[in-house]
């Protein structure tokens, strides 16, 4: 069987974290977009008669707009959390995601999804309207139909060496330990088949 290269997508309620794992070499590599910060804050700012911005530049600019161009603004920020109850928070993150992939794009960063393994962390407490939710908006934004893998319950599990008691991604060949590291959690604790 041939393995698939893995995009593993940590979508955080306050910052998304990307990395890759080529088929050829099963150790993860961050997704680096060239501002030398350590993950894109999960935030879309709708600007009216203009394309919307992501991340740290969508902050910045809704932070130094005057008060007349903030009226023409609509910042949006921690959608993840709504994403099983508004239909306007999977629009936001939809609309988030599908701008991260045009700009990987538009910097020609190799993490198209096609042809890939596309991961989505989910909060391991997560129901199945959320899951449902996140899988949605994955598709919409075009990274297709997602594999959910169960993110641990935080730092709490390393240090008292109780294991996630998440769904296990078979299968995969990549495993992903220590590239995304968001809100103190280490999310995609995967390892390889046989590690």
């Amino acid at each position: 069987m041939n393995a698939l290269s893995v995009l593993g997508i940590d979508f955080g309620t306050t910052k998304t974290y990307l990395s890759k794992c080529p088929e050829e070499e099963p150790s993860p590599v961050s997704v680096d977009f060239g501002d030398g910060r350590d993950g894109i804050p999960s935030a879309i700012l709708y600007r009216r008669g203009k394309a919307p911005l992501i991340g740290q530049t969508a902050l910045d600019e809704y932070g130094e707009a005057s008060y007349w161009e903030r009226n023409t603004y609509r910042l949006a920020t921690n959608f993840k959390a709504d994403l099983a109850r508004s239909e306007k928070a999977r629009t936001a993150a939809s609309d988030f995601l599908s701008a991260l992939l045009a700009e990987a794009r538009a910097q020609r960063l190799d993490m198209e999804p096609a042809g890939r393994r596309v991961l989505f962390g989910a909060p391991s407490e997560s129901d199945e309207a959320f899951r449902a939710a996140l899988e949605e908006t994955a598709g919409r934004a075009g990274y297709g139909v997602p594999f959910l893998v169960d993110e641990p319950k935080g730092e709490r599990y390393r240090k008292s060496g109780k294991r996630n008691r998440g769904r296990r991604a078979k299968g995969i060949e990549c495993g992903f330990s220590d590239h995304c590291r968001g809100g103190g959690q280490e999310h995609y604790r995967q390892q390889a088949p046989g590690t």
